[in-house]
């Protein structure tokens, strides 16, 4: 709806982030945005993402574009506005309750985003530089279902693999995509935790 700019005395710097659910850019303000987008471009229920999505004005004058709009396989859509919790003022809650109420009338989702946790956050960037599949990817995946059968961790992996790196590069890609499972919101190391994700996750 609006093109992101900054100037000399704008608080946010416009952010454009590569999305692998739209295969093309979106357009944020913030990096807080970007996280959130992040976040949501991992997301298997995800099925499209919208930076500055729909401009709202009210009688009174009063306008407001939400950050980002989200599409999920389900048929909904979720607005969301982001924020870091201690920047909400009065002034920023009164125009969140009025959009909830907007998105309400035509049956849209609405939820304010306020920052992962630290470790969360660290381990979404790292993860996120391996969104792109490697060309290796399916060979690799053979032989990681036999090293991580019964689970295993990252060590394990790493053990497995040889000098090229081809196994623990697709091991992150497969964390990114969501067939491996790890917590997201532990520190890792070569002992955290691997598992397949079961259908239900999948699907």
């Amino acid at each position: 709806m609006r093109e992101t700019k900054s100037g000399r005395l704008s608080r946010n710097i416009p952010v454009q982030a590569m999305s692998t659910t739209t295969g093309g850019w979106l357009f944020l303000e913030s990096g807080l945005e970007h996280e959130l987008a992040t976040w949501l471009d991992r997301q298997r229920d995800v099925t499209w993402l919208v930076g500055q999505p729909v401009l709202l004005r009210w009688e009174d004058g009063t306008k407001h574009f939400p950050d980002v709009l989200s599409a999920h396989r389900d048929g909904s859509v979720m607005i969301w506005d982001v924020r870091a919790p201690e920047e909400r003022d009065d002034t920023f809650m009164v125009m969140s309750t009025r959009t909830r109420a907007a998105c309400a009338k035509v049956g849209w989702r609405y939820e304010l985003f306020g920052g992962l946790d630290p470790v969360a956050s660290s381990n979404l960037r790292w993860i996120a530089s391996a969104r792109r599949a490697p060309e290796w990817l399916m060979p690799a995946k053979a032989i990681l279902q036999g090293v991580l059968a019964d689970g295993g961790s990252v060590g394990d992996v790493i053990a497995a693999d040889d000098d090229r790196g081809f196994l623990t590069s697709a091991m992150w890609h497969l964390v990114w995509s969501g067939e491996i499972e790890m917590d997201l919101n532990a520190p890792w190391d070569q002992g955290s935790r691997l598992a397949w994700a079961t259908d239900a996750v999948r699907s």
